[in-house]
């Protein structure tokens, strides 16, 4: 690499628009222009027109329209297949279903188009799973699912923060007409207005245990909370220098970031370029390992030369120890693996509990296409191309989510015939999950981590939950544990999750947010088992 850097694995062979459509998870496929511009429109009416005639379709995303849209169908019959598929790039799989669903002589060529799409738009993806037998529209949505979801708008610092209106990712924002509900403290941020610049926009939202960062539309970050943790300052002495307003984080000038994670007094950005970024507390001190005020840590500041090369797709922060995906599908930890939440066996050396260099895992992983990752304070988990989810780390409340063998410290015993190690991942089974399914796969397109907790999101909206339970963190009610898959009933129509340590929240696409656990984090005394903290204003 470069300046000698540490260098994640590159593989230049694969196209530009699969490359930049990886490392820019909110950036849509190429946007049309001149015929094609006219045809999306023409595309978006049609799939507005199966929503408003009684489309399966309608209420999951697509907006209802008026009858004048039945003019645009002879039209679409008309265009080339080539044209079709161009405009189509930008209205997304849900319209090029609703477009199938308007005509019979469209339905062949939706197939072909959501199969172009995957071979142009997700080359990447589509090599490695060309051989799945999922429905190429439904492997199309499954894949837009990921990137739409890929950064948050949701978080939590001693209350709820709930992004709504005014976003430049408007498929993930709550939209202007959003309120909280009385009682619940919850902050509403605006996109714009709520920076020392003007002209910023806040595009997503990271939270750690004590601080906060945002994101605006030009790729730089915001810290609030604690200032060293944030990459403000590394302020000791007298403990952090608390941030009530967002403040820039400087050091990475000219560098636009995509994804900011944040953990247990460090964060960890992805840039553009799919470059890695961490400051904050140093990780070779174990979390717990200071006084109160984290004086005896190490704190460092962000720097633009001392950052991973690579082509990353999606990062996360656990309590000590950071997760990462490559552009090519394969996984990379580093930090603390005292519980095995780096994918090695941990043991009484040094090298076993503290990896200081990213690591390639292994195992089952390693024959899955790697494009999400999540932490909770101790376990990872690992989201693929085709919906699965991998688990590795502590199990002890249920995080896991599977079975598994009890590791003790320096144990390299093989693991039994029915179940591995806690610290080899292995994939989490959401079979009977959800009834009447029948023999419809469960495909999950968002998977997140709190501390001993886990919720994954699946492509119809409904929520899985599995770990600790003890503040009601899980929405199914009551403080009971699982330590398996089991559906939140009462939650349906969510298009994005996210959650800490003791908390969870819920975004529904009407508007609504829900909150699960404990209001204010791991502070807070108060426990709340599933309640709206953001109401439509209509």
């Amino acid at each position: 690499a470069p300046g000698g850097r540490p260098q994640l694995a590159r593989h230049r062979t694969y196209t530009l628009a699969g490359s930049a459509q990886l490392s820019s998870p909110q950036r849509r496929p190429g946007t049309p222009s001149g015929a094609a511009a006219a045809a999306a429109s023409a595309v978006a009416a049609a799939a507005a027109v199966a929503s408003a005639c009684g489309s399966p379709l309608k209420g999951r995303g697509i907006r209802s329209a008026t009858p004048w849209g039945w003019i645009w169908i002879p039209f679409l019959v008309a265009l080339p297949q080539e044209l079709l598929a161009r405009a189509s790039r930008g209205a997304g799989a849900f319209a090029v279903m609703a477009v199938a669903e308007t005509c019979t002589a469209l339905a062949f060529l939706a197939r072909q188009i959501s199969l172009d799409l995957l071979q142009e738009a997700h080359v990447v993806d589509w090599r490695y799973t060309a051989s799945s037998s999922l429905p190429r529209l439904r492997q199309l949505h499954l894949l837009e699912r990921m990137q739409e979801l890929a950064t948050s708008t949701m978080a939590m610092l001693e209350r709820p923060v709930v992004l709504v209106g005014d976003l430049a990712s408007s498929s993930n924002s709550l939209g202007s007409v959003a309120v909280a509900t009385p009682g619940s403290a919850t902050l509403l941020v605006r996109g714009l207005g709520c920076l020392s610049d003007p002209l910023a926009r806040i595009t997503s939202v990271a939270c750690g245990r004590k601080h906060l960062v945002f994101l605006d539309d030009r790729g730089c970050a915001w810290a609030v909370g604690d200032s060293r943790a944030g990459g403000v300052t590394t302020h000791v002495g007298r403990g952090a220098v608390y941030l009530d307003e967002p403040m820039p984080v400087a050091g990475l000038g000219g560098i636009q970031l995509t994804k900011v994670a944040c953990g247990d007094g460090h964060t960890v950005a992805m840039s553009s370029d799919g470059e890695v970024f961490a400051w904050g507390r140093d990780l070779s001190f174990a979390d717990g390992a200071s006084d109160g005020d984290g004086d005896s840590y190490q704190w460092r500041l962000p720097d633009v030369s001392n950052g991973l090369a690579g082509e990353a797709v999606d990062v996360a922060a656990g309590s000590s120890h950071i997760a990462c995906v490559s552009l090519t599908g394969d996984t990379y930890v580093w930090g603390q693996n005292h519980h095995g939440q780096c994918a090695s066996c941990p043991g009484q050396e040094v090298e076993s509990t503290f990896l200081s260099t990213p690591v390639r895992v292994g195992g089952y992983l390693a024959q899955a296409v790697a494009r999400r990752v999540a932490c909770g304070r101790y376990h990872t988990a690992v989201l693929s191309a085709e919906g699965a989810v991998f688990t590795f780390g502590s199990g002890l409340s249920g995080q896991l989510g599977r079975p598994f063998v009890t590791t003790f410290a320096g144990d390299r015993s093989p693991s039994s015939a029915s179940a591995l190690h806690a610290w080899q991942p292995d994939r989490v089974s959401f079979e009977g999950c959800i009834e009447g399914g029948g023999a419809s796969p469960v495909l999950i397109v968002q998977v997140v981590c709190g501390d001993e907790h886990t919720i994954c999101l699946t492509d119809t909206g409904r929520v899985i939950a599995f770990g600790s339970g003890d503040c009601g963190q899980l929405g199914i009610g009551g403080v009971r544990s699982h330590r398996f898959p089991v559906l939140v009933r009462t939650l349906g129509g969510i298009g994005e999750v996210v959650a800490g340590s003791d908390w969870s929240l819920f975004r529904g696409r009407n508007c609504k947010v829900h909150l699960a656990g404990k209001a204010g984090g791991s502070t807070s005394e108060e426990t709340v088992f599933l309640r709206q903290i953001v109401a439509p204003t209509r």
